[in-house]
C-alpha cells in the first residue's frame, strides 16, 4: 500500500518467477533507442522522397502521384514507400510566404497573384482561466461570461479570454493548380514556406 505520501512501499512489489520484467524492460529500452535512430533517419529520406514527386508531378501536371518507393543503392530488397499528402501544416512565417509569392514566376515566366492561392483568415481562442477563482470554479462567473462576454470581462478586471488572430491558409484548389502552374523548383520552395505532411511506411517483402 502507499504510504502517507503516496509512495509505494515494498508491499506493492510483486516478484516473478521468471525474467520476464527485465526482459520487457530491456526491450522497451531497445524500442526507445530505434525510434530515435529511425527519427534521425526520416529527414533525408523525406526530403528525397518529396523531390521526386514534385518534380514527376511539375513534369506531369494531369497525372500527379503522392507516394514513391525509395531504395539503397545496390539494395532493392528494402523498400521505404514515401507518401506525401496535401495537408498543410501550420504556417510558422506569414511573411516569408508573402516574400517567396512575391519573387518567384509561374512556368511561363507570370509574376504570382498570392491571393490565388493563399489567403488570411481569422483564428479564436477561448481562455477558459476565467472561470476558476482561488483555483475552483466558479459557476456564477461561468453564466456571467455566457451571457456578455465582453462586458463581463471589463466588469471583474480580468483579460478577455476571447482573442482573434489573422492566420494564413492554403486555397482548397492549391495543390491542384500548383503542378501546372510551377516548375519542381519553385514548387519547392513552396514547399520550405507552406509545409505539408508526409509519411513514411516500411514496404514489407512479398512471399
Amino acid at each position: 500500500m502507499p504510504d502517507k505520501k503516496g509512495n509505494l512501499t515494498t508491499e506493492n512489489i510483486v516478484e516473478m518467477e521468471s525474467d520476464v520484467v527485465t526482459r520487457f524492460v530491456e526491450v522497451q529500452k531497445c524500442l526507445k533507442q530505434a525510434e530515435a535512430a529511425a527519427q534521425s533517419l526520416r529527414p533525408e529520406l523525406e526530403k528525397t522522397g518529396v523531390k521526386a514527386v514534385f518534380e514527376h508531378n511539375s513534369e506531369n501536371p494531369t497525372t500527379p502521384i503522392q507516394s514513391v518507393n525509395l531504395v539503397s543503392k545496390g539494395d532493392d530488397t528494402s523498400k521505404v514507400m514515401f507518401s506525401w499528402t496535401k495537408k498543410t501544416l501550420g504556417i510558422k512565417d506569414a511573411k516569408m510566404v508573402q516574400e517567396l509569392f512575391s519573387r518567384i514566376r509561374t512556368k511561363d515566366g507570370k509574376r504570382v497573384n498570392i491571393n490565388d492561392h493563399v489567403f488570411f483568415d481569422v483564428d479564436a481562442s477561448f481562455d477558459t482561466g476565467v472561470f476558476f477563482v482561488d483555483g475552483k470554479f466558479s459557476e456564477k462567473r461561468y453564466n456571467v461570461f455566457m451571457q456578455a462576454i465582453g462586458e463581463v470581462a471589463e466588469k471583474l478586471e480580468v483579460p478577455n479570454p476571447l482573442s482573434c488572430g489573422k492566420v494564413l491558409r492554403v486555397r482548397p484548389d492549391f495543390h491542384e493548380e500548383r503542378w501546372e502552374k510551377f516548375d519542381a523548383a519553385v514548387n519547392l520552395e513552396i514547399q520550405a514556406v507552406l509545409p505539408t505532411s508526409s509519411r513514411l511506411a516500411v514496404v514489407e517483402p512479398t512471399k
